[in-house]
């Protein structure tokens, strides 16, 4: 998918991490992230992790490097 980008507007892009792919199994969001583009420029952004009560599944964790203790 492309994305055209007009200079001056303003864009938001957002990212989460899990636990792993799957919901049903007990997988949760760990992670989210905003980007605020201006143009193509990154004018602000914002990251907090989330405490979901669950083990994060090894694969998910070599994919994003998010740990248990953090």
């Amino acid at each position: 998918m492309s994305v055209k980008l007009v200079p001056f507007e303003k864009t938001v892009v957002f990212d989460t991490e899990t636990t792993g792919l799957s919901p049903s199994q007990g997988h949760r969001i760990i992670e989210i992230g905003a980007v605020m583009l201006q143009g193509t420029e990154i004018v602000d952004m914002f990251n907090t992790l989330i405490d979901a009560g669950v083990r994060i599944d090894p694969r998910a964790q070599a994919v994003h490097g998010i740990t248990g203790k953090m």
